[in-house]
């Protein structure tokens, strides 16, 4: 059932640069020891190619 206070909903998909930008952020909290081991953010999320709309 939907909520009356909420409005209604979209989704946005990552493009290349959403990608390269997160990566860019991954490796950086590497370098600065904030995480323990790099991180592949390309694992992280689904393909374009799968997201399209039914």
């Amino acid at each position: 059932m939907r909520s009356q206070h909420r409005g209604p909903e979209s989704y946005v998909f990552p493009n290349a640069e959403d990608i390269a930008n997160l990566q860019k952020t991954a490796n950086w909290l590497l370098e600065q020891k904030i995480i323990p081991q790099r991180v592949d953010i390309t694992t992280a999320v689904c393909p374009l190619e799968t997201t399209a709309v039914r």
